[in-house]
């Protein structure tokens, strides 16, 4: 195991490129299940929220359970997607946005009823995985033996991005979108907790992943004087009062007691736990992207289903493009997701951009952050 870090002219996840251009709304489509009220309302609200035109609402239906079987998802989800995608009108579309009421677990074909013998032997995947999959052309679906292997890196560039709007309820998805926006309009305030567990033994991507976070904080202490930065490399879990008013968390999953408004408007989770399965409505871990959404974050990730660290971005590039201002949420996954398939939901919507207005890192930063990578 090598935990020297490395500077690399090239950059650790294959396509990212520092060209950009803002997110509009006629570049994200919503996915609507009229079979589910909360689905329709969230759809709705956003639409208004980001002014996305109505051409770009797409209506279909389908169950409400959160799991789906492949078959089903390909006939009454996919179909009608690629469907209304393959309209001249809707080339310049590169971002979808699913909402609560829709499936969050595509399951292979084959009953799904004995237990799994290791996080890679599943047949589970995201719907937004498998949306992204069917969409970019890659022809993996969920089941073990037809996705993205962990270890496989993205060969192929994605060009349409899939994330989710959901939560605990209503209220709080209404409240991930509008304290969003107007963090983006205000600029996103509070401290930035990274929490790089220092416990005694880990697997090697695991401690690969606390390299990254320990170079993101060096950084963010040294140049972010009037921010707080709450850096900790100990072993002992955060609780509630650490998190208090962040306006930003990265690292390993604390424990607090679910309370509405304990983390800054607009506020950023990124936990580095894919064995914490983040099921909605799953409100009894701590860590849960449910609970996250019910505490106040604007944007969060997770794994649908127990899996590997590897599937999530690495810290320090994803937060490189987010902290520049310069890049929406939709983009940063585009550019840093490690998978295009599998367990990983991005929650949050795609046009966010938290610190447009008081960026924290400067473009040499950024470049820095982006061309450092972790050896392997």
């Amino acid at each position: 195991m090598i935990n020297k870090i490395l500077i690399s002219f090239i950059l650790l996840t294959p396509g990212v490129m520092l060209c950009r251009a803002d997110i509009h709304p006629h570049q994200v489509a919503v996915l609507i299940n009229e079979n589910s009220p909360e689905s329709r309302l969230i759809g709705r609200y956003y639409q208004e929220m980001r002014n996305i035109p109505p051409k770009n609402m797409i209506f279909l239906r389908t169950q409400t359970s959160d799991t789906i079987f492949h078959n089903h998802f390909r006939l009454e989800i996919e179909s009608r997607v690629k469907e209304t995608l393959s309209l001249a009108e809707n080339y310049a579309i590169k971002y979808l946005v699913t909402t609560k009421g829709l499936p969050i677990l595509v399951l292979d074909s084959v009953a799904e009823t004995s237990s799994p013998t290791g996080p890679y032997e599943t047949n589970t995947a995201s719907l937004e995985s498998d949306l992204m999959n069917a969409l970019n052309g890659f022809n993996l679906y969920s089941g073990w033996n037809r996705r993205l292997s962990p270890s496989q890196k993205k060969s192929t560039k994605i060009e349409l991005t899939v994330l989710r709007l959901d939560g605990p309820g209503i209220v709080e998805i209404k409240n991930l979108l509008s304290h969003g926006m107007k963090a983006e309009k205000e600029g996103l305030k509070g401290s930035f907790i990274i929490d790089a567990r220092g416990l005694p033994t880990k697997p090697i991507y695991d401690n690969q992943y606390d390299q990254s976070l320990r170079l993101l904080a060096r950084l963010l202490t040294g140049k972010l004087p009037d921010v707080s930065v709450i850096y900790d490399s100990t072993a002992r879990q955060m609780s509630e009062p650490d998190y208090a008013g962040a306006a930003l968390y990265i690292g390993w999953p604390g424990s607090f007691k679910k309370k509405a408004g304990l983390l800054a408007p607009g506020a950023l989770g990124f936990c580095l736990e894919p064995t914490l399965a983040g099921r909605f409505p799953d409100n009894s871990k701590s860590f849960s992207m449910s609970t996250q959404v019910a505490i106040g974050t604007s944007h969060t990730l997770g794994t649908i289903h127990p899996s590997v660290i590897t599937v999530f971005p690495v810290p320090h590039h994803y937060f490189a493009l987010l902290l520049s201002g310069k890049y929406a949420l939709g983009e940063v996954i585009q550019k840093t997701a490690p998978h295009s398939s599998w367990m990983v939901s991005y929650i949050g919507d795609p046009m966010y951009q938290p610190f447009k207005t008081n960026p924290q890192l400067d473009s040499l930063d950024m470049e820095y952050l982006l061309n450092t990578r972790l050896d392997e």
